[in-house]
């Protein structure tokens, strides 16, 4: 079902949901926390998190019906459990989607996009799994090296940012399992406005669509990590458009914030798995990179 801009205006305003927004994007934070938790125990090969969905002690992963029997895939290797990950072609396409625009925008003069900094990243991050996993040979060194027998891979860094701790280890630990399909992955657990956090050295910026429960705090967010972006840098929000701001914080003006200095590529990931990821907006008026 389907909703116009204007059903979506009077839901988002009516009087009796604009007080409880907050408490619902933290609780779906929450929620999808502990999914993906859920599910990087499973992946790692957590027995007791296999057998969950039927001992009962996750009654919403049971609710969903998301996560298949422990004997259909206890014998799978950890990459084809992380593929049985009910949204993973929705990350793989949505990402390759964010990477794809990305290239559109590089010139001869362009340094290599190498370094990405994922903030919000989770337990089980995907997203930079999968820039991890295809930007090697997805993104050319430089746009003048490309030819149909180009070959030469990037090298590809992926610095994951949470301030969950337990995030932080599940991912880490997950990765670790994967062995080389997550080269370059790296960790820190660190809230996305802490002073130490140097986002100087970074090609390129994500920002989880759940990082900031309200308006007023995703774009202190946003202020305070573009402020710590280099120029020329590039900045991808993950987002939501119309009844999907039920459930996740949207930024105001964005789009106007930094016009002349970064790219803001708002993207979002629809919750079905029978639907594409999509392109929200793009603000293409960034410097180059240098």
């Amino acid at each position: 079902m389907s909703f116009s801009n204007s059903n979506t205006f009077q839901v988002l305003n009516d009087p009796r949901i604009v007080p409880i927004l907050p408490s619902l994007h933290r609780l779906c934070g929450t929620a999808e926390c502990h999914l993906e938790s859920h599910w990087a125990k499973y992946i790692s090969g957590d027995s007791s998190s296999s057998s969950s969905s039927e001992e009962g002690s996750q009654p919403a992963i049971k609710a969903l019906s998301l996560l298949p029997k422990c004997t259909q895939l206890t014998s799978f290797p950890v990459q084809a459990r992380l593929s049985q990950f009910p949204y993973y072609s929705n990350y793989t396409d949505l990402t390759r989607m964010e990477l794809s625009a990305l290239i559109s925008l590089l010139t001869p003069s362009c340094a290599p996009l190498q370094r990405f900094a994922f903030i919000g990243s989770g337990p089980l991050p995907l997203t930079s799994l999968c820039i991890s996993q295809t930007a090697s040979t997805f993104l050319p060194l430089n746009p003048s090296q490309v030819t149909s027998n180009t070959t030469t891979e990037t090298k590809i860094e992926v610095l994951n940012i949470d301030i969950n701790p337990t995030a932080i280890t599940e991912s880490k630990h997950l990765c670790a399992l994967l062995g080389r399909s997550a080269n370059g992955m790296k960790f820190q657990c660190s809230p996305a406005t802490a002073p130490e956090l140097d986002l100087s050295g970074f090609d390129v910026v994500y920002l989880a669509a759940l990082v900031g429960s309200t308006q007023a705090e995703k774009e202190d967010l946003l202020e305070s990590v573009v402020a710590r972006m280099r120029e020329g840098a590039y900045l991808v929000v993950r987002s939501a458009e119309r009844l999907r701001r039920v459930l996740y914080a949207v930024s105001g003006s964005i789009e106007t914030c930094y016009p002349q200095r970064y790219l803001l590529m708002i993207t979002g990931i629809r919750p079905n798995q029978r639907e594409s990821p999509e392109v929200l907006g793009y603000l293409l008026g960034c410097a180059p990179l240098q």
